[in-house]
């Protein structure tokens, strides 16, 4: 059971990062010509990648949030239906820890997500 919450979770993170590759290579492309203009006025590569992890981690932050009300939703929803059948699962809790770790997750798979395309590209 634990080895299968492993496989989905990695399936899931990959799925993130693949995603976060995708969308900061084509903003990447949407913006060629301002970044070589940036690069001969002599910017260096460190100022042309930070854009680039700053949105991959805004895409990230996002997505956690709407993971987090992805998961309240369902919870509401289950003990709902579920406390009318067994009155027991009333005091059941939503884990409220998930409203700083999926945010924080998202960022960190963002920006992994950004630093994967910024190293392909040539900048």
């Amino acid at each position: 059971m634990q080895n299968m919450s492993v496989i989905i979770f990695l399936t899931i993170s990959s799925g993130v990062i693949f995603v976060t590759y995708s969308t900061v290579n084509i903003l990447f492309y949407r913006r060629k010509q301002e970044i070589e203009i940036i690069k001969l006025l002599g910017a260096t590569k460190g100022f042309l990648r930070m854009p680039f992890l700053i949105e991959g981690g805004s895409i990230g932050f996002f997505g956690g949030l709407i993971g987090i009300i992805g998961a309240m939703l369902f919870y509401l929803a289950v003990t709902y239906r579920l406390s009318m059948v067994i009155p027991m699962l009333k005091t059941l809790l939503f884990p409220f820890e998930i409203l700083v770790v999926l945010p924080l997750i998202g960022i960190m798979f963002g920006i992994i997500g950004s630093l994967i395309a910024i190293g392909r590209l040539k900048l």
